[in-house]
């Protein structure tokens, strides 16, 4: 199980994983933060909505991400990892 958190250039964060611990990642968003709403919005990309917040889900690299697209988005992505890497 491998999660990194990435700083952005903007200011924002995003959450990396492998493939094969997204049923870890979803388990983790429910117990924070309650029933997770997944829209696809292409192929490879998806808008993932939790703690009334949205964020970008992309696989079109090596491993997938999810993208924080404001600083209150960011701020659950770091709260996420802190309790996925305890």
């Amino acid at each position: 199980m491998a999660f990194r958190l990435h700083n952005l250039p903007d200011g924002l964060v995003s959450l990396e994983f492998e493939e094969r611990d997204q049923e870890v990642l979803r388990e983790a968003i429910g117990a924070l933060y309650g029933p997770s709403d997944q829209q696809w919005v292409t192929g490879n990309v998806a808008e993932i909505t939790f703690g009334g917040e949205s964020f970008a889900y992309q696989a079109e690299w090596d491993e997938p991400c999810l993208v924080a697209g404001n600083p209150e988005a960011a701020d659950l992505l770091k709260d996420l990892h802190a309790f996925l890497i305890r």
